[in-house]
């Protein structure tokens, strides 16, 4: 099962990216991690990818000089250039039903997990995106 080749986590938070890259590596050991300290940075990953796209982009909301949020209105835009579209979960500390809520009016947005980045919701949210 190894459908996931390459992910990209955008977080400032170099904990979380941490415990982060340890579930991914354990439940895919092998699989391409790169990291993105903000959206904005993320977004210049993603133009720059050429033939390296993520397969999936965990996505914090709240980070410095440009949010979850905010790369996912850029992300808009940015995506129609793209030859393949990363699947996109949100991967935040936030539990507000406003933030659950508005992660839904986005398409592109798979799933909303809550940290801490556990390998079980590692493993079902894998499973929603490439199994159901």
């Amino acid at each position: 099962m190894a459908l996931l080749h390459h992910i990209l986590l955008v977080d400032d938070d170099p904990v979380y990216t941490l415990m982060a890259e340890y579930v991914v590596n354990k439940v895919h050991p092998g699989t391409k991690i790169d990291k993105a300290s903000n959206g904005q940075v993320a977004l210049d990953f993603i133009q720059n990818a050429n033939n390296e796209m993520p397969d999936l982009i965990l996505l914090d909301i709240n980070m410095p000089i440009k949010n979850g949020w905010e790369f996912l209105d850029d992300f808009q835009t940015v995506k129609l250039q793209l030859n393949k579209v990363p699947n996109v979960v949100i991967v935040s500390s936030s539990v507000s039903e406003v933030d659950i809520n508005k992660a839904k009016t986005y398409g592109d947005v798979k799933d909303y997990i809550t940290k801490p980045f556990l390998e079980q919701q590692f493993r079902e949210v894998e499973d929603r995106l490439f199994f159901q």
